[in-house]
């Protein structure tokens, strides 16, 4: 298991999750379903919940971090590829 790292570089410098959340408002409005907007949403939460409890910001988007994220999650291969495609909207 691949420890997630926090390099307090990321791309965007965050102090709070209200930044991040209106990243994702930001992000869902360029999504035209109200389908694609749920799906992406629940996502996001789940990528922000896992961050949090992993000791991490939620701007902490980078490939050994979202690798681990996908990894822990009890989802199919396919949804973990959906998930991927949403991240990658950030």
């Amino acid at each position: 298991m691949t420890t997630p790292t926090s390099n307090n570089k990321s791309l965007i410098a965050a102090n709070n999750n209200n930044d991040f959340a209106a990243l994702v408002n930001v992000t869902l409005r360029t999504l035209e379903s109200a389908a694609s907007q749920r799906v992406y949403r629940q996502t996001f939460g789940a990528w922000e919940n896992w961050a949090t409890a992993n000791g991490l910001l939620p701007f902490d988007l980078n490939a050994v971090n979202v690798a681990q994220f996908l990894i822990d999650q009890p989802v199919t291969k396919a949804t973990r590829q959906r998930m991927l495609s949403a991240l990658r909207k950030l």
